[in-house]
């Protein structure tokens, strides 16, 4: 059995002091995971119910600080040298996929290949339509922009097109760490090489 702690950025977890010391404890103490939720802009008063709460609220409440997921990771990425460090989870239709796979490609470079990334759609309209996003559509996201997350698990620089924001070719820098493959989790995708090729799969994290 793997245990992670979630949570690492939220709440208390969310001063850089508590924090690390959560971090390198919870390594210590032989830990599989650390996990930093994420959210932007929950509103005030939303009519929305989370589906993970028995109140409907978002879990820690409205106004419980809440820092961004990668710089929080990254924080502690270099506090530690084993623990896995994941999103639990990253609303992706929230960001450009391209953006995210280099922060993703990032986090996993400096920690070392201990990068999780964990996507999911939506479930609070209020926050989409305080970023002037379309809430109904956000669902449909992390299929449509699978294929750029290649690029996280490409052992060199992966050139890729696709129609997502009418980006054309690119070339994504840097590539994951080489020491471990860069690991997806809920309905993410993971990158892999196989003979040379980066084939893609739907999957948890190993």
């Amino acid at each position: 059995m793997k245990i992670g702690i979630a949570s690492v950025g939220l709440r208390p977890l969310s001063d850089p002091d508590t924090m690390a010391h959560v971090a390198c404890t919870a390594e210590q103490c032989g830990f599989e995971s650390l996990w930093a939720p994420d959210h932007s802009a929950i509103p005030d008063g939303h009519q929305t119910k989370c589906p993970y709460t028995p109140n409907g609220e978002i879990p820690g409440g409205p106004n419980a600080p809440l820092v961004e997921p990668i710089g929080a990771l990254s924080f502690v990425a270099g506090l530690t040298s084993k623990i896995k460090l994941g999103t639990g989870v990253m609303i992706l239709p929230q960001r450009h996929p391209l953006y995210v796979a280099k922060e993703i490609a990032t986090l996993d470079l400096i920690s070392r290949g201990r990068a999780i990334l964990g996507i999911g759609s939506r479930w609070c309209a209020e926050e989409f339509g305080a970023l002037g996003l379309d809430f109904a559509s956000a669902a449909n996201v992390p299929t449509k922009r699978c294929r750029p997350f290649a690029c996280c698990g490409a052992m060199t620089p992966l050139r890729l097109k696709a129609r997502i924001s009418a980006f054309s070719a690119s070339a994504a820098f840097p590539s994951r760490s080489k020491r471990a493959a860069c690991q997806s989790w809920s309905v993410a995708i993971r990158a892999r090489r196989r003979g040379g090729l980066h084939a893609m799969a739907t999957g948890f994290t190993r």
